[in-house]
């Protein structure tokens, strides 16, 4: 997601991943709205519990860890796909200063 995630969000993925029963449900996010964190965590549980496995990870933690993991050929594969993604779908300026901004933060 580009915004942080809601319950709704949550839910409707599950939702999804249900209905084409994927039992593997990996959610990247840009955070988590505080008025929804104790909900998700409770589903986070539950789906454990009929067998789905639930991941949620906050997009900035994980890019971190894996660009740091990655060779350096994979940063710079990275960071040029999604510039290319950015061209291909024609995006406009404030994202891409977005883009930037993110880039500066990790």
């Amino acid at each position: 997601k580009e915004r942080k995630l809601t319950i709704q969000d949550f839910e409707g993925t599950l939702l999804k991943a249900r209905g084409q029963e994927i039992k593997e449900i990996f959610i990247l996010a840009q955070g988590t709205e505080s008025s929804s964190e104790s909900a998700i965590l409770q589903r986070t549980a539950n789906a454990y519990s009929t067998g789905e496995s639930v991941y949620v990870f906050d997009f900035l933690d994980l890019s971190r860890g894996v660009l740091a993991l990655g060779a350096e050929a994979i940063r710079r594969s990275f960071v040029i796909e999604v510039g290319n993604q950015l061209d291909a779908l024609s995006t406009q300026p404030k994202n891409r200063l977005r883009w930037k901004e993110l880039l500066e933060e990790i």
